[in-house]
């Protein structure tokens, strides 16, 4: 399987106060925490998907649960080790759609390439944390053997569990059910 730019949304655009993060905007009203969440991730990838260059990288997931499309512009990932990746540039989440970001240490490659590797063998966790520094979502997971994925059934609001079938890009199915 190839990355499928259709369904992972990655714009260019800046999109003026679309960024659904918690703070105030210019008349001190409150604006709230972006709807945004780890829907998903694959620590051990090896032919599930590849990303833009053809490399099967683990990947990381994140769903926009809001009713309005979010730069991700100065959002962060982190891993349990505590590196933190800022995504450096222009990444929009549609409403009900999905983006996947490259867990392969390679950072150089865009915006969408993340400062660390997920750690199957010995688990990992992840953090996603808004421009303000506030965390939105997290997903801890133990160590892993096979190609499994861990994801949220449903999107963005259920409970995660290891799903035999990886679902980059798109909804969650019922083989995510928590046992």
């Amino acid at each position: 399987m190839t990355y499928a730019p259709k369904t992972i949304l990655l714009t260019a655009g800046i999109l003026l106060g679309a960024s659904g993060c918690s703070g105030t905007d210019d008349g001190g009203e409150a604006k709230p925490l972006a709807k945004l969440f780890i829907n998903e991730l694959q620590p051990s990838n090896q032919d599930t998907i590849t990303d833009e260059n053809g490399d099967a990288d683990d990947w990381i997931e994140i769903f926009n649960a809001g009713d309005g499309p979010v730069d991700m512009l100065g959002f962060s990932l982190a891993d349990s080790s505590g590196t933190t990746q800022t995504i450096p540039g222009s990444v929009v989440v549609e409403p009900g759609a999905f983006h996947l970001f490259w867990a392969d240490d390679t950072p150089g490659q865009g915006p969408s390439h993340l400062g660390f590797k997920l750690s199957a063998k010995a688990g990992d966790s992840v953090t996603l944390k808004d421009g303000s520094g506030r965390t939105l979502d997290t997903a801890s997971f133990g160590p892993v053997t096979d190609q499994s994925s861990y994801a949220r059934f449903p999107d963005g609001a259920g409970p995660f569990a290891w799903c035999k079938t990886p679902t980059p890009g798109t909804a969650n199915g019922a083989a995510c059910l928590a046992p």
